[in-house]
């Protein structure tokens, strides 16, 4: 199909697509070759500092990419199908690598210069809600395609987005939702999650690349750069610690990751999911403790100096009862106590 005669919806990348920044943004997309599995990646550039370096490496799904396979002297495999390279890299001692199943990313330090005749896109820290985005992912039949849609509503460390066409849940996870507005041209906007809110709806969900940003500062700004450190999973937490979250009001779960504040006269439960970095917390009942549903939950980081407000859902911008206000700061005044051991 020529470029000059699309129907708005899907177009193969190839030399006469003339929409401006898309090409770059298929110099930076890759297909990663995972033994029989397949997945969408692409290279990204961080606005973050590491001693006398800023990060540039691959970005993909936790599905895709989990953090057993993001070992030092594990090899990717990555096809870039706009410049024709198959291309290894073997993750080197001393490589930032991050993980988190909650948000569903991976990231790995891959070195600018690594690689020739491919790019690394910028991210663009401001989402806009109705904004026009972009998704170029690799499709089953492995052709590399774009498709479009429009940026929904903040949901969480998420945000709601619909598409033009295909309804394959994940045909688009590890894409790249790119922005092409003049100012932030072939800017990351997120993270494709590859599932969507509601079985059988358009809505799909993305990370946003700003919550991807605050994860891995939380590391960085406390040094924490070593992959004992920055990779999954949060500690397992003995009787003791149980004692003391039971005391202020959490409970555990059948998954040890999760605990719930239980509700009271009118008082909404919240639940409480552990990362190695952070805490976070969601009004949302998740229907049951298995990850792709987890990740279906408006889940807010925990953070010093962030409102506490549930971002989407039912209650959107409503405070938690005060019990639960104070529970979150002592959460966020326990720093990595119950995160990461010693």
């Amino acid at each position: 199909m020529d470029a000059n005669e699309n129907d708005g919806s899907k177009i193969l990348i190839n030399e006469n697509l003339l929409i401006p920044g898309l090409k770059k943004v298929a110099k930076s997309t890759c297909k990663i070759i995972n033994g029989n599995k397949t997945s969408t990646g692409f290279l990204v550039s961080l606005p973050i500092n590491i001693g006398n370096r800023y990060l540039y490496g691959l970005m993909t799904n936790n599905q895709s990419l989990s953090d057993k396979e993001i070992k030092v002297g594990n090899k990717l495999n990555l096809y870039f199908e706009e410049s024709k390279q198959n291309l290894a890299y073997i993750i080197q001692e001393g490589s930032f690598v991050f993980s988190c199943p909650l948000l569903d990313v991976t990231f790995v330090e891959i070195p600018q210069g690594t690689f020739q005749n491919v790019d690394y896109l910028r991210v663009c820290e401001s989402p806009i809600e109705g904004q026009k985005i972009y998704i170029i992912k690799y499709s089953s039949e492995g052709d590399l395609s774009h498709v479009e849609g429009n940026i929904l509503n903040y949901y969480g460390t998420d945000f709601t987005f619909n598409i033009s066409e295909g309804n394959d849940e994940k045909e688009f996870y590890g894409s790249a939702i790119i922005s092409l507005s003049k100012i932030s041209l072939g800017d990351v906007l997120g993270l494709d999650k590859g599932i969507f809110l509601i079985k059988n709806a358009k809505n799909k969900l993305a990370t946003n690349i700003n919550v991807i940003l605050d994860a891995i500062r939380c590391l960085t700004h406390r040094n924490m750069v070593n992959p004992k450190e920055t990779l999954p999973p949060a500690r397992k937490l003995v009787n003791e610690d149980l004692t003391i979250l039971s005391n202020k009001g959490l409970q555990p779960t059948d998954n040890p990751y999760i605990f719930i504040s239980p509700s009271s006269l009118f008082i909404t439960p919240l639940w409480f999911y552990r990362t190695q970095y952070s805490w976070y917390w969601t009004p949302k009942e998740p229907q049951n403790y298995s990850m792709d549903e987890i990740k279906k939950c408006n889940w807010s980081l925990i953070k010093e100096n962030r409102p506490i407000t549930a971002i989407g859902g039912m209650y959107h911008n409503t405070e938690p009862a005060e019990r639960n206000i104070i529970l979150i700061k002592y959460l966020i005044d326990s720093h990595l106590y119950f995160l990461k051991s010693d």
